[in-house]
């Protein structure tokens, strides 16, 4: 099977690294990695079962690639290319495109082992670092607006760093917790108010995902009180 990919995930599943400037290739039992020199180091270590090509010029070297190879058909998904994108190889070569709508999600939708311990983890992680996000919010919380909340959820989540957040969090005090993707405001964090936490980290590259809604009421700011569980 003949596929092209521009997804940055759906590229990573395929090959266990990606970039934000990158096309990747399969012809079956072989496989290519276009990318631009500033991935050279980390494309060349990480790419697993594909050939890294470096080049300015992703589309002219992916048109020369495929001519190549001489295949008649290549599969894409319609959702992943730009209009420039595919025009720059249409008119650079003579191969049937078949679009497949959502076609490296379905092949990614059943979820090996690994995958199934990988996620576990990123669910685990997440739920201990919302166990952590509530001692910071009891501590240093109180009289703090949506935006402090917010960077302070940023860096409590993401152990100052140590994995990527799944999306920005969400942090969203009373009537802003009904809002389903709320972005914050000078709304400040009083006693007996409702706290909304949405957010999520990274663990491999796979995301959790918690949604946790609590009143910040005296036994919310009680060290004992175990929340946002």
């Amino acid at each position: 099977m003949n596929y092209m990919l521009n997804n940055e995930n759906a590229i990573y599943y395929e090959c266990g690294y990606s970039c934000d400037n990158a096309i990747y290739i399969s012809f079956g039992s072989e496989a290519f990695f276009i990318t631009d020199g500033r991935y050279t180091i980390d494309a060349q270590k990480n790419v697993k079962f594909a050939t890294v090509v470096i080049d300015g010029d992703l589309y002219a070297m992916a048109i020369k690639i495929i001519k190549k190879s001489k295949i008649k058909k290549m599969i894409f998904d319609p959702k992943e290319w730009s209009v420039y994108g595919l025009d720059r190889l249409r008119s650079g070569l003579k191969v049937k495109f078949e679009p497949v709508v959502d076609f490296s999600h379905k092949r990614r939708i059943v979820k090996t082992k690994e995958e199934i311990e990988i996620l576990s983890t990123s669910a685990k992680l997440g739920a201990k670092a919302f166990k952590q996000l509530a001692k910071a919010f009891r501590k240093s919380g109180l009289g703090k607006d949506e935006y402090t909340l917010t960077h302070i959820a940023r860096g409590v989540l993401a152990d100052e760093g140590l994995y990527g957040l799944s999306f920005d969090p969400i942090v969203a005090i009373d009537e802003n917790a009904s809002k389903p993707h709320a972005t914050p405001t000078d709304k400040k964090l009083k006693k007996d108010s409702l706290l909304l936490v949405d957010a999520g980290l990274k663990y491999r590259r796979y995301c959790s995902d918690r949604t946790r809604t609590v009143s910040f009421d005296k036994y919310m700011m009680c060290d004992t009180h175990q929340s946002f569980k």
